[in-house]
């Protein structure tokens, strides 16, 4: 089969969110996707994480997408991290449809979650759009 199919979607309110962290993000977001569309955490076979400022403000780096999905329960399985500023949540998307069109698997998973407010230090909101910019020239 050629035809790609967005079976459901899953989004939080954005915000400040001063009393959440990536994890959490994450986790709601699910919770809203699976109440959107019946299928179970066991049949994602592949998940797309997009996230460009943990590892700069929290120092989680290599690994983001892994350590938000292991609390959910989503685990064992490929998952690809995905890190491209504004640009992060549409590429995570695009490798999703790409794996389905190319037959490589039936059920995946594009997810993403940025926390960009440190009311304790400023410097690093202004650090986070700096680095979306090229900074060697």
């Amino acid at each position: 089969m050629s035809d790609v199919y967005i079976l459901g979607v899953g989004m939080i309110r954005f915000g400040k969110h001063p009393d959440k962290g990536i994890k959490q993000l994450v986790a709601e977001a699910l919770e809203a996707l699976f109440r959107d569309v019946p299928i179970k955490k066991d049949e994602i076979e592949a998940a797309w994480f997009g996230n460009s400022g943990w590892g700069m403000n929290q120092g989680q780096h290599c690994i983001r997408g892994q350590v938000a999905l292991m609390p959910v329960g989503i685990q064992g399985i490929p998952i690809m991290n995905v890190e491209n500023a504004c640009a992060g949540g549409s590429n995570a998307i695009h490798g999703a449809w790409m794996s389905i069109k190319a037959g490589l698997y039936d059920v995946v998973l594009a997810i993403g979650a940025e926390k960009m407010y440190f009311p304790e230090d400023k410097k690093k909101v202004f650090e986070s759009f700096i680095s979306g910019t090229d900074v060697e020239v």
